[in-house]
């Protein structure tokens, strides 16, 4: 990694520890600066923008949470109920150890709601990563046979998109309390699983 890259890197950083911290509005360029040990001149010289700057946080923790799901190669799973269990626990184990980066993607939800200028260069991000993850886990081979009389792929689509989101709400809240016990996160949503495919498969 160059020069250039590492200074990046630690304003990026320092940036998403500001703007968990303070907000959007209430973060400051000075005290992200003096966090990166680097001169605010240096951040407006690298990123032009307060607004630029955050969108590169959201940029590269979606680029790493992209990868990461790359790698865990979910079409590889035929069994689609196995593949979200599969998910799940990596989803969790990714933030869990990477807090910082799980509350501004929480957070952003909010920030894009109140500023104009934020929600129009993050929001097609994040829409594009939901794109290529519902790809990765939604995509698979329906044989009629495994489901109950009129169940169709799209029906099975629509649960799965039913557990993703109670996937997603749960976490997103639990994301926001240090103690919460991520292991039960875990269990409720294999259990949600076990729900669904009590009522859809033969």
């Amino acid at each position: 990694m160059g020069r250039k890259e590492v200074t990046t890197k630690k304003i990026i950083e320092a940036a998403i520890s500001e703007f968990n911290a303070c907000g959007y509005e209430g973060a400051n360029t000075n005290r992200i600066a003096e966090r990166a040990g680097v001169s605010k001149g240096v951040i407006f010289l690298h990123f032009k923008t307060k607004d630029n700057l955050y969108v590169a946080c959201l940029q590269r923790i979606l680029n790493g949470f992209s990868q990461s799901v790359a790698d865990l190669d979910l079409v590889k799973i035929e069994d689609i109920f196995q593949r979200l269990e599969v998910f799940a626990n990596w989803k969790t184990n990714f933030f869990v150890s990477r807090k910082e980066q799980a509350k501004f993607v929480y957070n952003c939800h909010y920030a894009l709601s109140s500023n104009k200028e934020i929600a129009r260069k993050a929001a097609p991000m994040l829409q594009e990563y939901m794109k290529t993850l519902s790809v990765d886990i939604m995509e698979f081979d329906f044989d009629p046979t495994m489901y109950k009389e009129g169940i169709t792929k799209e029906k099975v689509k629509v649960y799965l998109e039913v557990i993703i989101a109670g996937l997603n709400a749960r976490f997103d809240k639990a994301m926001n309390f240090e103690d919460f016990p991520m292991d039960k996160l875990i269990e409720e949503y294999k259990g949600m699983i076990q729900a669904i495919k009590y009522g859809i498969l033969r």
